[in-house]
């Protein structure tokens, strides 16, 4: 299991309006922005994807994001080899990023 904090930054959306972002947001556009013959398939992939939109939901209101193993593997895995390179300018996105690919196994 891995935990972490769920820190939020106020940002634009792209009507100029503000918003709040935190690893819960980025996670999930990283998760939407995959090509569909990328997305995994599968009733067992289909059950990990339902964890993970619990967790993200659970942590709305709990402001932490636990989530199973594999669960996070998968997710690092997307962040390591798919995440826009433009969002390195970003010190929040970049904070929550770094601090979710450190997350300890507890």
């Amino acid at each position: 299991m891995r935990k972490m904090q769920v820190q939020s930054w106020k940002a634009k959306n792209q009507e100029g309006k503000d918003i709040e972002e935190s690893i819960v947001e980025i996670l999930s556009v990283m998760i939407g922005s995959q090509k569909p013959e990328d997305m995994p398939r599968g009733l067992e992939k289909a059950r990990m994807f339902n964890r993970l939109i619990s967790a993200f939901d659970k942590s709305k209101e709990s402001k932490e994001l636990s989530l199973e193993e594999n669960d996070y593997a998968y997710l690092k895995k997307i962040l390591e080899n798919d995440i826009p390179a433009m969002w390195g300018s970003n010190k929040n996105i970049m904070t929550a990023i770094e601090t979710f690919v450190e997350l300890k196994q507890e």
